[in-house]
């Protein structure tokens, strides 16, 4: 008799360490629950600015077009800008990258393919138009 009334002690003190376990972990879980309702934000209210942040965009070659000028790459990204530019000449479209991805100006490009400055602007300019014709806009 004596042995059952210890048995049953330590079952009574064992389900009191067990409800203050669990009472002790059921807090943890609402603190972490509360300091994570302050620190988290819901996707629908960010900003586009900060969305655009959380993400990246994978980037292979095979998705840029890659153009040679004077020694230089150039990348064009746009498929609809390369295959615009795929129809000028090869003296228009070197003039093009050169003066709008590489920022050369009129008169070196013209120095490198011997040719004059004002050459160099009329067939810039008229690159242009068909690229925008090609592009429809």
């Amino acid at each position: 008799m004596e042995l059952q009334k210890s048995q049953v002690t330590i079952q009574h003190q064992f389900d009191a360490f067990c409800k203050i376990v669990l009472r002790n972990e059921a807090r943890d879980y609402y603190r972490e629950i509360t300091r994570r309702k302050k620190r988290e934000v819901v996707f629908s209210e960010m900003s586009q600015h900060e969305s655009a942040q959380l993400s990246i965009d994978d980037e292979y070659p095979s998705d840029v077009f890659t153009y040679y000028v004077f020694g230089y790459p150039v990348s064009v990204e746009n498929e609809l800008l390369a295959k615009a530019l795929d129809t000028l000449s090869y003296e228009r479209r070197i003039i093009v990258l050169a003066y709008y991805f590489l920022g050369i100006r009129d008169a070196e490009i013209g120095e490198t393919l011997h040719l004059n400055r004002g050459t160099v602007n009329y067939k810039r300019l008229r690159a242009f138009e068909e690229l925008k014709h090609q592009m429809g806009g």
